[in-house]
C-alpha cells in the first residue's frame, strides 16, 4: 500500500512540475546576444558575447541555446559547435533562480562580408530532464567585416603616391568652362585650343585660356567583373582593400569622394553606388558598403554599366580604376580617358607576379600594377 502511495505521490509530482515548467520555464528568461563591435577589419578578432538570465525562482537544470552564422566568422572555441555550410552552435547552460550568466565567444573574422546571428533557439526541460519545450528567439544580430588593411609597405607607397598626386592637383585643375582670355599660339598647345575666330581676325595664331578651379572630388571605379574560368577571389578581396584604402587617405585630407562599383549589395540586390560626400561618415558609409558586396552573385559588366560614367563629368574630379581583370573594352575605355585630357590612375591587381601581361600600350605612365601580398 505504501509502494502505491508513493508511486502515485510521485507521479502526482512529475505531472505538477511538468505542468509548471510547461507554463512557466520561459517567463522572466532573457537572452542577449551581440558582437563587441559593430565593425571589424577582415582578419581581426572579435567577440560575441551571449547573456542569459533566469529572473524567476524556477531553475533551469538545463538550458540549450542554439543558434547559426556564417562559415566565415570562425570561432577560436570551437568546442559545442559543427561547421558544414553554416557554423552551428550549441551552448548549454545550468541556470538556478535569478542567476545570470556571460559567455564570450571570440571570433576571427576570415572573410570579408556582411554576418548576422540567425535561427536562434532556446531549449529547456522539466526537472526530470524531459518534455523539452522550445522557443524560437527574434535577435537582430549583425556584423559588418570591412575589407582589410594594406599593411605591405611596396603597396602603401603606390598608393601615396597616388594621393600625392591628387592633392597636388587639389587647386590646378583647368575649368573648361570658365574662360580667363585668349593668348598667342605655343608649339605645346593642342589644335583644340585654338580660337579660331581671334586667329582670322589678328592673323596670328591665337588660343583660349581657361580659368583654374579647385579639385571638387575623386572618384573610385572598382571593376570586380571576373571572366575566366578560375575566379580571381583574392584579387577581387585585395582590389576592395585599395579601394578601402584610398577612401581613407583622401578623406583624411579634406577632399570628397565619390565610389562606384558593379558589385552587387547582398541586402537588396542593387549595384553598389556611394555618392559623392566627405569626412568620416562616408569612410563608414563606403567601408559599409564594400563590406556587403556579394562576389556570388553575376557581376555586372563595367564597360556596359558604368563606361559612359568614367567618361561624363571629368572637369574637376580625379577619376581612379581599381581593377583584377583587364579585357579590351576595359583598354580601350582607359584609352578614351586619355583622349579626353582626364587626370587618372589605373590599380591593377595580380595574385601573382607571373601573371602579369603588358596591355597597356603607351599608357603605362597612368597604370600602376600591385601583387597580393601574403
Amino acid at each position: 500500500m505504501l509502494a502505491i502511495f508513493v508511486g502515485l505521490f510521485a507521479c502526482l509530482v512529475y505531472l505538477f512540475q511538468s505542468w509548471i515548467y510547461e507554463k512557466y520555464w520561459d517567463k522572466g528568461l532573457r537572452l542577449t546576444l551581440g558582437f563587441s563591435k559593430d565593425a571589424a577589419y577582415r582578419k581581426e578578432e572579435v567577440d560575441l558575447i551571449e547573456v542569459v538570465e533566469n529572473r524567476k525562482k524556477l531553475p533551469l537544470p538545463i538550458l540549450t541555446v542554439k543558434f547559426e552564422t556564417s562559415r566565415n566568422l570562425v570561432a577560436k572555441d570551437d568546442k559545442n559547435s559543427s561547421v558544414s555550410d553554416n557554423y552551428y552552435r550549441n551552448d548549454i547552460f545550468t541556470m538556478r533562480s535569478m542567476r545570470k550568466v556571460t559567455r564570450t565567444i571570440p571570433f576571427y573574422c576570415e572573410q570579408r562580408g556582411y554576418y548576422d546571428i540567425h535561427d536562434v533557439t532556446i531549449l529547456a526541460p522539466n526537472l526530470f530532464l524531459k518534455n523539452e519545450q522550445v522557443a524560437r528567439v527574434d535577435k537582430d544580430v549583425c556584423i559588418y567585416v570591412y575589407p582589410e588593411r594594406i599593411v605591405d609597405d611596396y603597396t602603401n607607397n603606390i598608393l601615396s603616391r597616388i594621393t600625392g598626386d591628387v592633392l597636388s592637383k587639389r587647386h590646378r585643375q583647368e575649368d573648361v568652362f570658365e574662360f580667363r582670355g585668349i593668348r598667342d599660339y605655343a608649339p605645346t598647345d593642342e589644335m583644340r585650343t585654338i580660337n579660331w575666330k581671334a586667329t582670322a581676325r589678328t592673323g596670328d595664331l591665337k588660343v583660349n585660356m581657361k580659368n583654374y578651379t579647385s579639385l571638387r572630388a575623386v572618384r573610385i571605379f572598382l571593376n570586380l567583373e571576373d571572366t575566366g574560368i578560375l575566379k580571381h577571389t583574392e584579387a577581387d578581396e585585395y582590389a576592395m582593400a585599395l579601394a578601402a584604402s584610398l577612401c581613407e587617405s583622401i578623406l583624411a585630407s579634406g577632399m570628397r569622394v565619390i565610389l562606384e562599383t558593379n558589385g552587387v549589395d547582398v541586402k537588396n540586390g542593387q549595384r553598389i553606388s556611394v555618392p559623392e560626400s566627405g569626412g568620416r561618415s562616408q569612410l563608414d558609409t563606403i567601408l559599409k558598403s564594400l563590406a556587403r558586396i556579394d562576389t556570388n552573385q553575376p557581376i555586372l559588366p563595367f564597360v556596359e554599366t558604368l563606361g559612359q560614367q568614367v567618361k561624363d563629368n571629368t572637369a574637376g574630379v580625379y577619376t581612379i580604376l581599381i581593377t583584377a581583370e583587364v579585357r579590351d573594352e576595359f583598354v580601350n575605355l582607359v584609352k578614351d580617358i586619355v583622349n579626353l585630357k582626364s587626370d587618372f590612375h589605373v590599380l591593377q591587381v595580380y595574385e601573382r607576379q607571373s601573371e602579369e601581361k603588358d596591355v597597356w600600350g603607351g599608357i603605362t605612365s597612368n597604370v600602376k600594377t600591385v601583387f597580393i601580398k601574403d
